[in-house]
């Protein structure tokens, strides 16, 4: 019992001092050597039924454990007892789990902060992107759900919007509106819902040529949010072509 307790006590000071009793020497080296093997008979005689790889552990595994018992040993005398040796194995072999474990939660916690960290630089991008973003039309601040009056069209705009450059700015606001809806709805779906039934193939046919249905599934990149506003901004309709099929 009185070995057992300068065992535990033993355990508990190699954490803090790495040597404990401070009869270790290099004159050591020859019993270490016979410990090792000792303590592979050990662990191979609990564990006959491991296969071949579990197996070629068991040197690594004894070095570590015997490394454990003596540091631990408060004296060589203790270090050496046969008769509380599977005990201090037992110990030492818990020891090393909970060290394990310790490490692999630091490092869950470690991984966690980071993915908080990246989480928070991308937004700070976004944000940076959107600033940047030089302002398109008045019309591009309007609310996601706004009525169809908020747009202007041929039917309550009065005031010549088909004309080239006033065009080409409610085209804008239009892509912009459709591009930012939390709903990702498709071009013709969301141009229909707006009663822009004219000028939904030409339109249909602008975001297929400069590729922002793709752009629209990747918007949470700030990269292709950048992209987006930059294709959005040069739409034009000075040079009109023939509009295909609708585009879903």
């Amino acid at each position: 019992m009185v070995k057992q307790q300068q065992c535990t006590q033993g355990q508990q000071q190699i954490l803090h001092h790495g040597m404990n009793g401070g009869w270790q020497s290099g004159k050591d080296l020859n019993s270490r050597r016979k410990m090792s093997a000792k303590i592979i008979q050990i662990i191979q005689q609990r564990a006959r039924n491991a296969n071949v790889e579990w197996l070629k552990k068991v040197p690594i595994m004894a070095m570590r454990l015997e490394e454990f018992i003596y540091r631990s040993a408060p004296s060589f005398k203790a270090y050496n007892d046969d008769s509380t040796l599977k005990n201090r194995l037992q110990e030492g072999a818990m020891y090393f789990i909970i060290k394990t474990k310790n490490a692999q939660k630091q490092m869950h916690k470690q991984k966690q902060q980071q993915r908080m960290l990246n989480q928070q630089q991308c937004q700070l991008q976004k944000l940076q992107t959107q600033m940047k973003q030089p302002e398109l039309t008045v019309h591009q601040h309007c609310p996601l759900q706004q009525p169809k009056s908020c747009l202007p069209n041929k039917q309550n705009d009065g005031s010549g919007m088909f004309e080239k450059q006033g065009h080409s700015g409610s085209v804008k606001a239009l892509l912009t509106e459709w591009f930012e809806h939390e709903e990702k709805p498709s071009i013709n779906q969301f141009l229909a819902e707006r009663g822009e039934m004219e000028r939904k193939a030409s339109i249909a046919f602008l975001v297929k040529k400069h590729g922002l249905g793709r752009l629209q599934k990747k918007r949470s990149n700030p990269e292709a949010q950048k992209e987006a506003m930059r294709v959005i901004n040069i739409i034009s309709f000075e040079k009109k072509s023939a509009a295909p099929a609708a585009v879903e």
